[in-house]
């Protein structure tokens, strides 16, 4: 699958300007699966703070769920850790869809790829016995 496929969520039409500003939507979700947590904003941000190696405060994780005036915006790069610490995986998920991907687990991904395989083996099956009819009605002539 080739990862410089054009994704987008309009369905390959034209887009508005400022349509695929998902700000708002960024800060409701991580503002959700904060307080969906059971661990408080200083555990999340000492959990975040070590899988990246790089200081997060409870004062970030404030300035990135507020509907203030001046906006701060949630970095990209901190998404798996956040998910890690909160034990929810909305924010990576809804990424993704929102570029038209469908986020699938390990387990799933081996039961798509076993379907593959099946699919493949069918029509080679059918392929061969193709020909083998072939061969058989030449050899009756």
């Amino acid at each position: 699958m080739s990862e410089e496929r054009n994704h987008n969520d309009s369905g390959g039409g034209s887009t508005l300007p400022g349509s695929m500003n998902d700000d708002d939507l960024v800060r409701g979700i991580i503002t959700q699966a904060i307080k969906s947590s059971k661990k408080s904003r200083t555990q999340i941000a000492e959990e975040m703070s070590y899988l990246l190696g790089d200081k997060v405060t409870d004062r970030m994780l404030a300035s990135w769920t507020s509907g203030a005036m001046e906006k701060h915006r949630f970095p990209l790069h901190f998404s798996r850790a956040f998910c890690i610490a909160t034990e929810n995986w909305r924010l990576v998920r809804c990424v993704a869809e929102l570029a038209g991907f469908t986020v699938i687990d390990k387990e799933d991904a081996e039961i798509l790829e076993l379907g593959r395989t099946y699919l493949a083996r069918k029509a080679a099956d059918e392929s061969m016995s193709a020909l083998e009819r072939s061969i058989i009605l030449r050899d009756r002539k």
